[in-house]
């Protein structure tokens, strides 16, 4: 059997009510997990649990999704691109310095790593890795995404007809 974890006194919880078919909040709560399932949302949790979180300080709620990611850049422009701005593309950089900075297939590996740890630590469970490279994506690039243990839909992007 696996094991139980209980996040124990979250002052918020966002949950799903069947019932209405929509969101519901839940103050002063317990959420308990049994291997990959939520096995109860509720006041008080009152089995046995082999992990206990104080959620004391904490909200809990589903995962958030990220819909659109080219999670082979994310590194690109770390400590680059935030001090950089054009005026004429709404304070962005995207444009003008992007082509410079290709990366390899190991970078691309990399970054890719680094984009689902940093989804994962700020709440998102699910991405949508919109794969749009100067040239092909590389071979494995699917393998890599599956081995970050996120949820992702795989959308590989055509640049041009070419």
């Amino acid at each position: 059997m696996s094991a139980t974890t209980v996040i124990r006194n979250a002052p918020w919880i966002v949950a799903y009510d069947e019932q209405t078919e929509g969101h519901k909040y839940i103050r002063d709560g317990d959420v308990a997990l049994r291997g990959d399932r939520i096995i109860f949302i509720g006041e008080r949790f009152d089995e046995p649990a082999d992990h206990v979180v104080d959620g004391t300080d904490c909200l809990v709620m589903p995962g958030l999704l990220d819909l659109h990611l080219h999670g082979y850049q994310v590194s690109h422009g770390k400590g680059f691109f935030e001090d950089l701005a054009s005026k004429h593309m709404w304070m962005t950089q995207l444009f003008e310095f992007t082509w410079l900075l290709q990366e390899d297939d190991e970078s691309a590996v990399a970054a890719m790593q680094a984009a689902a740890c940093e989804l994962l630590k700020s709440g998102c469970t699910t991405m949508a890795e919109l794969y749009c490279s100067q040239r092909l994506p590389f071979e494995g690039w699917l393998d890599v995404l599956a081995a970050t243990g996120i949820r992702t839909f795989a959308c590989p992007m055509v640049n041009s007809g070419h």
